[in-house]
């Protein structure tokens, strides 16, 4: 991290309890992860070590405090049976540098939720301060929610007869150089501690004269009418404003017996007085860590849990506060989209968070962990470790002497390894990556490079391995892919993949995922039409629709290799070109140049053709068929597309339900009787134009029954067959009844009125 380096002594790490969420791992999946898989008791940082997780704590266990002792040894609490698959009643040790678990005596009777460490320079320095809800420690019954445990000795002991009733959640020791040096804080959720009544949920132990008193007057913190909550406290580090304060943390609204401190408060130790912190926050405070002296934020604190509002600024979840003004302040941007239960901080001055949270600002799928850097005002991933960091929620985090951390909850994997409640990361380790590959998007046929720099910590020159989706690449058929600039050439869409160097200098680290995206030239997903008929003075539209990926398409249409003028025609320019008033020179095949950033795609060819109206090139002739007979009237038409008919007689269109023939080339009359004289035209059309033929005579000679064109006696004796049978349905009737001359199916008078008229005029018409 690129925050300077200081050093100071720390204050003493607090823990507060918390209520997890529903777990939603199965014990059955998980106790096959433990079955399945060997404990790794070597590796490279930085990365997640699984030995101190791998059997880790029971199953059905929690973690909810570790600390971290002046030897570095590791103090694990919480509720659980066995540790490391050894017995172990609620806390346990843990050696870092062995792997090795051992039982602090019989444990405690109940859960434990907060430890504290006193600190160097104070009688028993080393010892652990143990707070939770347990009735017993070691099995020596009266050690109420409190106790004191010696690692040098093994041996526990009570602090008085502890705390009456509730439960213990935060636990501060003021150190060395502070008046009241050794005094412990108790915080949590109660009435009062020893003989001292009245002191809610926050009271003070002195243990060289074994004594409880009230923190300020009036004593106790409260929310409303009842008891509030105290889940964390801190002391402010020496060299800082407020130096040897105490930071109240929890559900609350009243202290010192004053409304509107809210959730997070300070009392000054040098005039027994509480003030608030500026407007605090909006809802429950988790976990508190104030920065110490040469810290970048010293004066501040950070403020961990499930707030959107710290001093008057928006943030989740966590925030800081200064000390001094009040003011609020966030850690980068947006907050966690979770609760944030635990706080600690390496030695370079970055903050660890942890929680039941996916995001924290700007570091995203961080699952419940992730690192905070004041000098660049971001967060990260702890390791890069990705999705699925932990199944479930990480409740409390330490760090270890060497800067390692080791967070506890109710967790089964972090990244792909079991760890079963609790795990171990280490920053140390091989070469430091110091300059990441960067993700490139690049158009299809063209080079690119992915780079790492990285900088060796006394093991030698690192080594490259470069990997596509997390396979290495073939140094014989690529040899960049061993060195620290991977190039590939004439990338094209099976490319497109993410890419990460596995950098080796003794220990192995591999760099962030940087994924290459190949863009494609525009292709086409509806290409224009093969062709397109357009009418003289008519219009034409030709379309197509492209796909791509890579920045703003343009268009160019061009008739043939010519582009047309977008001036005098914009359409041109877009995807649908639109050609107006078409003329005979508008014939001929168009296409369009389609351009993205990564180059142009030239279209099929559209081929116009302007087509003619229909027109008549043969006219239908007269006819004069016989009575009873047929007459047929035929046109042939031209034109550039399908051709319509329809039939007039006298200027009236024939009904196409009683004739269809009527609205084809040639129309067909059948049984022509006079009423069918007259004069036949047909109307040709098609989608540029229509016209009339000429009109052809039908001419019938009704009373000439036997078709010589004289009406004479031969005549009047068919005539007089017909007159004689009377209906045309009639068998013996001549064929096609042609006496009926009127055409009503009968033989009768009136047409015998009208064969006589032909018959005088003997001639026909």
């Amino acid at each position: 991290m690129p925050v300077t380096r200081w050093s100071s002594s720390r204050t003493s790490h607090t823990q507060s309890v918390r209520s997890p969420r529903f777990f939603r791992a199965v014990v059955a999946f998980a106790t096959l992860a433990l079955a399945s898989a060997s404990p790794v008791w070597a590796q490279c940082g930085p990365t997640w070590q699984t030995q101190i997780g791998n059997p880790g704590i029971n199953i059905l266990g929690r973690v909810y405090a570790l600390a971290t002792l002046p030897g570095g040894d590791l103090i694990v609490a919480g509720q659980f049976s066995s540790a490391g698959g050894i017995a172990a009643n609620n806390i346990a040790r843990y050696n870092p540098s062995t792997g090795v678990w051992s039982a602090l005596g019989a444990g405690t009777g109940g859960r434990i939720n907060a430890l504290a460490v006193v600190p160097p320079g104070l009688t028993g320095a080393g010892d652990v301060i143990v707070g939770g809800e347990f009735v017993s420690a070691c099995g020596v019954a009266g050690r109420n929610r409190v106790a004191r445990y010696s690692p040098a000795t093994n041996t526990w002991s009570a602090l008085g007869t502890g705390v009456n009733d509730g439960i213990v959640s935060a636990l501060a020791i003021i150190p060395s150089g502070f008046t009241g040096a050794g005094d412990i804080f108790i915080g949590g959720s109660f009435g009062g501690a020893g003989t001292v009544a009245g002191a809610t949920s926050l009271v003070r132990f002195t243990p060289s004269t074994s004594t409880w008193s009230t923190v300020g007057a009036p004593s106790g913190v409260r929310l409303g009418g009842t008891g509030g909550t105290v889940n964390a406290l801190a002391i402010v580090p020496a060299g800082t404003p407020n130096a040897g304060d105490l930071i109240v943390g929890g559900r609350f609204d009243i202290v010192g017996g004053v409304a509107g401190r809210n959730n997070v408060a300070r009392y000054s130790r040098a005039t027994d007085t509480w003030s608030s912190i500026g407007s605090g926050t909006n809802e429950v405070v988790l976990s508190l860590n104030a920065l110490p002296s040469g810290h970048p934020a010293a004066g501040q604190i950070v403020v961990g849990g499930a707030f959107t509002n710290i001093g008057g600024v928006a943030v989740n979840n966590i925030g800081r506060l200064n000390l001094s003004t009040g003011a609020g302040l966030a850690l980068g941007s947006g907050g966690a989209d979770g609760p944030v239960y635990g706080l600690s901080l390496q030695s370079d001055g970055d903050v660890i968070a942890v929680g039941a949270f996916y995001s924290l600002a700007n570091a995203t799928a961080n699952f419940g962990i992730a690192r905070f850097d004041f000098g660049t005002n971001l967060w990260t991933n702890v390791g890069g470790i990705g999705p699925k960091a932990t199944d479930g929620e990480a409740y409390t985090v330490t760090r270890l002497n060497n800067d390692d951390i080791v967070i506890g909850g109710l967790i089964l994997n972090i990244g792909s390894f079991p760890a079963i409640h609790i795990a171990r990361y280490t920053f140390n380790g091989g070469a430091t990556i110091t300059t990441q590959p960067v993700s490139q998007a690049v158009c299809a046929g063209s080079p690119v490079s992915f780079s790492v720099a990285a900088t060796p910590n006394g093991n030698g020159a690192p080594t490259y391995q470069w990997r596509r989706a997390g396979v290495n690449i073939s140094t014989a058929t690529n040899p960049s892919a061993g060195t620290a600039t991977l190039t590939l050439s004439n990338v094209q869409a099976g490319d497109a993949a993410g890419y990460d160097c596995v950098v080796t200098s003794g220990c192995s680290n591999t760099s962030n995922t940087a994924f290459l995206t190949v863009n494609p030239l525009p292709n086409f997903f509806l290409p224009p039409p093969a062709t397109a008929t357009g009418c003289p003075g008519g219009t034409v539209n030709i379309s197509l629709f492209v796909h791509s990926s890579s920045g703003n398409v343009t268009y160019q249409w061009r008739k043939g290799t010519t582009n047309i003028n977008t001036v005098t025609n914009p359409t041109a320019a877009t995807n649908s070109l639109k050609l107006t008033n078409l003329q005979s020179a508008d014939a001929g095949s168009y296409n369009c140049v389609v351009t993205n950033s990564c180059g142009s795609t030239t279209s099929s060819s559209t081929v116009v053709s302007i087509g003619g109206g229909a027109s008549v090139t043969q006219h239908p002739a007269a006819a004069a068929p016989c009575p009873g007979g047929t007459a047929t009237f035929s046109v042939t038409a031209a034109g550039s597309d399908t051709i319509s008919y329809r039939w007039y007689k006298d200027n009236t269109a024939i009904n196409l339900a009683t004739n269809p023939s009527a609205g084809t080339r040639t129309l067909t009359v059948s049984g022509v009787r006079g009423a069918n004289a007259g004069q036949y035209k047909c109307f040709v059309s098609n989608s540029c134009g229509s016209a009339f033929s000429n009109a052809a005579t039908l001419k019938v000679c009704a009373a000439d029954l036997n078709c010589d064109q004289i009406v004479e006696d031969s005549d009047f004796v068919l005539f007089a067959d017909g007159y004689n049978l009377l209906e045309c349905g009639n068998p013996a009737m001549q064929a096609g009844c042609p006496a009926d001359i009127n055409a009503d199916n009968f033989v009768d008078d009136s047409d015998f009125v009208a064969f006589a008229d032909g018959y005088n005029a003997l001639i026909c018409p």
